[in-house]
């Protein structure tokens, strides 16, 4: 069971194949992550992969509050391989353009116009680096205090870059952001996964952009467009609360192992 939804091809190529893993069974929740996981790139047997929907999904929860939440990803250029501080990572165009964001006056009126929190939920790889940043008295820093879950549920509104942590909230079909101002992240295979066209929700390159989004998500009670609703209809096979059921039962459907067997 992966920690998410594979949207990468090139997984098989290191990480994911018969080759390096050996396993009896492997949990897939969308029809491409099935059909990568059961392509001759992975050399995996059919009857080693099945698609079930993840069991997390079924605990996920939506009680949306007055809070936005910013979650963008780590990448992986700006980490030191001890984890120590970087004192270079401030001299980044991605750092730039995070705090100019979290500055933005436009923002932080929208926020006390509106009586809305905002939650930057930081990686916590990102977390060494957070002096660095000029955090408004309107911005909340949030690391591991708020488990995903619980961003996920009170969340009325998530915004990121690439993270994939947001294919749990658009399973509730709560609308999404992404504000791709600074294009590092290469759509590797766009016929697999494209952001403009398999997308939760629209892609803003500008602040001001990501701003008007936001204002028209809150004069519309916070609700996913239909364009994106349709999405995710179309990306999860399930979206019901039954996924840790079909697992269970794969899992009963498995040979009892031998165990005279020799390891």
């Amino acid at each position: 069971m992966q920690h998410g939804i594979i949207r990468k091809t090139s997984f098989s190529d290191w990480y994911l194949n018969s080759s390096s893993k050996n396993f009896d069974f492997m949990i897939t929740s969308t029809e491409k992550e099935y059909e990568l996981m059961r392509s001759e790139d992975t050399g995996f047997k059919e009857k080693q992969v099945q698609l079930t929907g993840l069991p997390r999904f079924d605990f996920l929860k939506n009680h949306a509050e007055n809070v936005i939440t910013f979650l963008p990803t780590w990448r992986i250029q700006y980490s030191k391989d001890d984890g120590s501080y970087d004192k270079h990572f401030k001299e980044s165009d991605f750092f730039k353009s995070i705090n100019e964001f979290l500055n933005d006056e436009n923002l932080l009126e929208l926020l006390r116009k509106n009586n809305y929190r905002f939650i930057f939920k930081i990686h916590p790889k990102f977390f060494v680096q957070i002096e660095d940043f000029d955090i408004p008295e309107e911005i909340e820093i949030v690391s591991t205090e708020l488990s995903y879950n619980e961003i996920y549920e009170k969340s009325a509104i998530l915004i990121t870059d690439y993270s994939s942590a947001v294919v749990d909230f658009a399973y509730l079909k709560k609308p999404i952001i992404y504000y791709h101002s600074i294009k590092e992240e290469d759509e590797e295979n766009p016929e697999y996964f494209s952001y403009e066209r398999d997308g939760f929700g629209e892609i803003c390159l500008s602040i001001e952009s990501v701003i008007n989004k936001v204002q028209h998500y809150i004069d519309n009670d916070c609700l996913m467009e239909e364009e994106y609703v349709k999405r995710v209809d179309s990306f999860f096979k399930y979206t019901d609360k039954n996924n840790s059921e079909r697992v269970y039962d794969e899992i009963l459907r498995l040979p009892i192992p031998n165990k005279n067997k020799i390891i």
